[in-house]
């Protein structure tokens, strides 16, 4: 659903960007300058380290250890400091680490496995489905009665993120 807002987002800004840059390549230029946000996430992962809550539910004991202790070194955080005991909390850690297990690490095959997420997937594909097989009968009726590009542009974007609020409002209780 948030993908949705942001592919709506960004349909409502290309026509404002591409009125703006009126060069081919400047256009192409702006469109993939998000790309470099994500490859900065991806050549730099020290800069954004792992959560210490996905450490601990995966049974990455050490690797949260590290994460907490350089959480705490980042903020002047002293563990030792008798108002805050940290060092309590690292041990508590470890006594949860009473036997040695093994991180369990989980693929997106294995999401496939529960009830819940089967219901949400055949959900949203039914309604992609229909809403894309709408949208397309929709967009070609309505340049018969409009010659006008982005008005039929607009008001298509516009269903879209109506719908989007419809499927947000509505995706819990049915």
């Amino acid at each position: 659903m948030v993908g949705g807002f942001f592919a709506v987002s960004a349909e409502l800004l290309l026509p404002g960007i591409a009125a703006l840059s009126r060069d081919w390549p400047v256009l192409q230029a702006l469109a993939t300058v998000p790309l470099l946000l994500l490859l900065s996430y991806w050549c730099f992962a020290s800069m954004f380290p792992e959560s210490p809550r996905w450490l601990l539910a995966t049974d990455q004991l050490p690797q949260a250890k590290s994460s907490l202790q350089e959480f705490a070194t980042r903020n002047a955080v002293c563990l030792q400091d008798e108002m805050y005991p940290g060092e309590m909390l690292l041990s508590e850690i470890d006594l949860l680490n009473g036997e040695e297990r093994q991180p369990r690490f989980y693929s997106v095959l294995e999401l496939r496995q529960t009830r819940v997420i089967w219901k949400n997937c055949l959900i949203l594909s039914f309604t992609l489905f229909i809403g894309t097989g709408i949208q397309y009968c929709f967009t070609r009726n309505l340049h018969i009665h409009s010659s006008n590009f982005y008005f039929t542009y607009f008001l298509r974007v516009i269903t879209g993120a109506l719908a989007c609020i419809f499927i947000c409002l509505s995706v819990n209780h049915f």
